[in-house]
């Protein structure tokens, strides 16, 4: 069990990290919540923000309480995890279905529809 938790936690941060990075890229830096990342990403691109901002405290996180052998407080941040990966999820349907409500509105308004101008 003690080695589940920590490769379970790890890997729900490479997504949100994977996630966060794509975000950053299509939407630009304002799009993030954290202020930390979202200095980092402005300063110095978003790859590097979200290494030093997701991934770097989440191995020195891991390590750490590994090395502790606390396992229940591992736990709970692992629970923490699991919450932001059900919340990123529906994030991600959510900008799905605005995509494509935004490009069926701009289907429907080509510019043959536009109206011809009042004398």
């Amino acid at each position: 069990m003690l080695l589940l938790l920590p490769f379970l936690y790890f890997s729900l941060c490479c997504f949100d990290a994977w996630i966060t990075r794509k975000r950053l890229l299509s939407y630009g830096p304002n799009v993030e919540g954290n202020e930390i990342i979202r200095s980092l990403s402005s300063k110095m691109g978003p790859e590097l923000g979200v290494a030093l901002g997701i991934l770097l405290p989440s191995v020195l996180v891991t390590l750490v309480l590994v090395a502790l052998d606390w396992p229940l407080v591992l736990a709970g941040l692992t629970g923490y995890r699991v919450r932001m990966f059900i919340n990123q999820f529906q994030s991600l349907q959510f900008e799905k279905e605005a995509r494509r409500i935004k490009n069926s509105i701009n289907q429907r308004s080509s510019p043959d529809d536009e109206l011809p101008p009042s004398s």
